[in-house]
């Protein structure tokens, strides 16, 4: 498991709010989490373009 977390994070997949250094792993997966793992796999696989950092939400 530790390889595949590994991986993850060379990929920049895992999201971490709000230290980004800090991998929060015992932490509930909650929706914004979720939504946002799955966008950073997508991008990580070419499917979708990232976001810009400065993007705000939408309904």
């Amino acid at each position: 498991m530790v390889d595949e977390v590994a991986v993850a994070t060379k990929a920049n997949i895992p999201v971490n709010y709000p230290d980004t250094k800090v991998l929060n792993a015992t932490e509930l997966l909650r929706r914004g989490s979720a939504t946002a793992l799955i966008n950073q796999a997508l991008v990580d696989q070419g499917q979708i373009e990232p976001l810009s950092n400065n993007e705000e939400a939408t309904k």
